[in-house]
């Protein structure tokens, strides 16, 4: 387990961006944390060390981003208003989980059953207005 302590918006995508350079497709990466932990400042950060020069934003209206990046694509998804796994399917979630992609997951509390087995685990806690404690399992 890696384990960092974040006192910032670039700290936390620091960390991200350094992390981004030891992970290859296909994996998925489950992000784990209340609103406002840093989530989406994490997948900016990654997308950074992937040499993505793009716009990063959070997708919870979307439901997900895609960000191409050298010889494959990042897909950016939140769950947050996401209600069953039925939906999950009529998305077309499913068809992403296979394939050359890295996958980022938001809010997948309610769909640990349906996501792939031996995911990366982002745990990102707030421990004070600026402060994260960041956990990694999986690598």
């Amino acid at each position: 387990m890696i384990k960092f302590v974040s006192n910032s918006i670039e700290d936390t995508e620091n960390f991200a961006k350094e992390l981004a350079k030891k992970i290859t497709p296909p994996e998925t990466i489950l992000l784990f944390g209340e609103l406002g932990a840093g989530k989406t400042a994490f997948t900016r950060g990654f997308l950074d060390g992937l040499n993505y020069a793009g716009r990063v934003s959070s997708p919870t209206f979307a439901i997900m981003n895609q960000y191409n990046v050298k010889d494959f694509t990042v897909n950016h998804f939140d769950l947050y208003r996401i209600e069953s796994g039925e939906e999950l399917y009529e998305i077309g979630f499913d068809d992403f989980l296979d394939g050359n992609y890295i996958n980022i997951i938001e809010w997948p509390d309610n769909f640990l059953d349906f996501m792939p087995k031996d995911p990366i685990v982002v745990k990102l806690e707030k421990t004070g207005e600026n402060t994260r404690q960041i956990e990694v399992e999986g690598i």
